[in-house]
């Protein structure tokens, strides 16, 4: 962008060049753009996206008048573009850092250990009594974490902590169900969290994996729901943490039977949820079949889970018997 003084006269100019600034494509000027350029803060050397939104043409005998209305953006320089994503790669690292760090310092599961008191106090209360080390080998306790406010604040506490595994098995994530001393769901704005990932991380395939799938596997939404399927069931349940990510999915593939435990919600996310991953399945050579809760919600709540059917129905009311 430059001004040029042609024939005594300051005129606008905005040139258009190849990446490499090496080779010019075109000139574009007139006062709407010099306008529109000022409100977005572009200056001369500066990069910018233009976008014309409309033309309008005035003709007369003698003369031919065009009005053009233009949006402009300004970009990055690329001194900008490389520092941005010098400071993205440190972020990235450290994000990854966190992610180990935090699952590698989180204490396995024990009955016995007095430190891991107030998971063991928290599986009882929503009736998860396990007894196979293998159903929580990806389920860990921290009893100091730290958990941030949305004003930037942040709490000490304990949770639980969950791998979240890519279909390779490598650690992506870590999921964080916050509890108090006496194993209820701590009171803050989020109790359950997902760390932070890298840019160029997904969760999309992903699953925190309860128990090792053999030609039989199950999956469900949540931690505690996938417990609660694998100790009626005796089934592998992976847990995908929510309805999106249950679409998603990535089954091994030695598994030939999927079952898919479905939540059962007002919003019917559940379901369809359900039915796209089964559907998907199916259309892979997969046998997939959807379990459903057929008691009814309860007036007060949103939805339905198969730890609720556990806790209020006991092991009776599930559809499979131990495998």
């Amino acid at each position: 962008m430059s001004s040029h003084n042609d024939s005594g006269k300051e005129t606008f100019i905005v040139e258009l060049c190849e990446e490499d600034h090496n080779q010019q494509v075109q000139k574009l000027r007139g006062k709407g753009l010099q306008k529109a350029c000022a409100i977005a803060g572009v200056k001369e050397g500066d990069r910018a996206c233009l976008t014309l939104f409309s033309k309008q043409t005035y003709q007369s005998v003698s003369w031919t008048f065009h009005t053009y209305h233009w949006g402009v953006k300004r970009l990055p320089s690329v001194q900008e573009e490389v520092e941005a994503r010098q400071k993205q790669r440190s972020e990235d690292v450290r994000r990854e850092n966190a992610i180990v760090s935090t699952w590698e310092n989180a204490k396995r599961f024990s009955w016995k250990d007095p430190e891991c008191e107030p998971l063991a106090k928290y599986f009882l209360s929503r009736c998860l009594k396990v007894t196979d080390p293998e159903l929580v080998e990806d389920l860990r306790f921290s009893s100091k974490i730290s958990y941030l406010n949305p004003d930037g604040s942040k709490n000490e506490g304990c949770a639980m902590i969950a791998a979240i595994r890519n279909s390779e098995g490598k650690l992506i994530a870590v999921h964080k169900t916050f509890l108090t001393k006496d194993g209820k769901k701590a009171s803050v704005e989020t109790p359950k969290k997902i760390s932070c990932l890298p840019s160029n991380v997904s969760l999309t395939g992903c699953a925190i994996r309860i128990g090792k799938p053999t030609k039989y596997l199950a999956v469900a939404e949540g931690i505690e729901t996938a417990l609660s399927v694998s100790i009626a069931t005796g089934l592998p349940c992976w847990s995908c943490v929510n309805a999106h990510l249950l679409e998603s999915v990535e089954i091994p593939a030695s598994v030939e039977v999927v079952f898919i435990f479905a939540d059962k919600d007002r919003s019917l996310v559940g379901t369809r949820s359900a039915r796209a991953l089964r559907d998907r399945l199916t259309q892979k050579g997969t046998m997939a079949c959807i379990e459903s809760i057929e008691e009814d919600i309860p007036a007060d709540s949103k939805g339905i889970d198969w730890n609720d059917i556990l806790k209020n129905y006991g092991l009776e009311a599930f559809p499979l018997t131990k495998l």
